[in-house]
């Protein structure tokens, strides 16, 4: 069977560990990309592995971490 590559934001926030509330305000804020089928908004599992890149990379320029 083929790995599942998009997730509505129920699924994309048990993937990530957090609420569907935080999954919608991070995509009205454009801070996470989504995609839009009609009515279902959905999220490419390589674009929340990207994005998850992104905050470990983030948080280490904060704490000066190379």
């Amino acid at each position: 069977m083929a790995e599942q590559r998009l997730f509505s934001i129920e699924e994309a926030a048990v993937y990530l560990g957090i609420s569907p509330r935080s999954i919608r305000t991070f995509i009205a804020a454009a801070r996470l990309p989504a995609i839009r089928l009609g009515r279902r908004v959905l999220l490419d599992k390589e674009q929340l592995d990207q994005w998850i890149s992104s905050q470990e990379r983030f948080v280490a320029n904060e704490r000066g971490i190379q």
